[in-house]
């Protein structure tokens, strides 16, 4: 017990072991005991009933490349994908056999694109296409880790602060101004909820969204194939998830009704009506500025 506790301590503090940012298993995968998995780039692995486990491939760059899984449940699976890249099988450390079939190749990590934004429009303009999917992220339910467009604000930023300094009259430049403040509006979110979440990780109050009832039976009932000792290792390591999931469920219930989810309900609410507070003074003052042939 004490080993498996310290295997799956080590992968979580080390999610990248051998990860690769293109590696062929990103992705979703259904597993042998019918529940989805998702290999994410960053070595972690998910799943739809709660847990997040990490994942290792052991010979980068190789064919066919092997892989390993350390579970949250404390258990450690040896695989190998084959050449179509399709399928996933192989061991766990106790001898039973595992494996998955892809559903998709997406790579869950993959941060949201911003259409690109010509720098000769107007300022709201250039802010508008960013306001929905830093929204969306900033406000998804904070159990979810979604990909924050970070960098595409940050670059927006630095256009709007050189705009402001070729600005040729005062307004021009409260514009800019505005603007600026609705791409550090969106910034001051997304670090919001980044250290509002850190600190309810750290205290365990964050719980992965599962549900235990999503866990099927299917040990064979015919001989062959998975049926015998093959299909009660199956039913096992869907009851072992099964109680992981339930307890899970029963974490996220509480944290729904802690006081750190409700501070959170209602700042995320304020940083939402601050960036739009910000965003409409800004379309206001544009709307009040002259055109240019009028203003020479």
């Amino acid at each position: 017990m004490v080993c498996a506790l310290f295997i799956v301590l080590v992968g979580l503090f080390n999610p990248a072991w051998g990860a690769e940012l293109s590696d062929p298993i990103l992705g979703q995968w259904k597993w042998f005991t019918n529940s989805t998995k998702v290999f994410h780039s960053d070595g972690r692995l998910t799943s739809n009933v709660g847990h997040t486990s990490t994942w290792k491939c052991l010979n980068p760059g190789e064919v066919p490349r092997k892989y390993r899984i350390f579970w949250a449940m404390g258990t450690v699976d040896t695989l190998t994908l084959d050449k179509d890249e399709n399928r996933l099988s192989g061991k766990n450390a106790q001898g039973v056999v595992v494996s998955g079939k892809r559903l998709t190749r997406e790579d869950p990590d993959k941060t949201p694109e911003v259409p690109a934004v010509a720098a000769n429009l107007p300022p709201s303009q250039q802010v508008e296409p960013l306001l929905e999917p830093c929204l969306d992220a900033i406000l998804a339910p904070l159990p979810q880790e979604p990909q924050m467009p970070r960098v595409s604000v940050e670059k927006l930023r630095a256009t709007l602060s050189g705009e402001a300094v070729r600005a040729k009259t005062p307004s021009q430049k409260q514009i800019c101004q505005y603007a600026i403040w609705v791409c550090d509006a969106l910034t001051n979110g997304m670090d919001e909820r980044a250290q509002t979440r850190a600190a309810a990780v750290s205290s365990a109050l964050v719980p992965s969204l599962s549900n235990g009832a999503s866990i099927v039976n299917t040990m064979p009932l015919h001989p062959g194939r998975n049926s015998g000792g093959a299909g009660e290792a199956i039913r096992k390591k869907q009851k072992d998830e099964r109680a992981y999931a339930d307890q899970q469920a029963q974490a996220f219930s509480s944290f729904m009704e802690s006081s750190a989810y409700k501070a959170w309900v209602t700042k995320s609410t304020k940083l939402r009506e601050d960036v739009m507070g910000v965003y409409t003074k800004l379309v206001q003052l544009e709307a009040a500025e002259p055109p240019v042939e009028a203003a020479k």
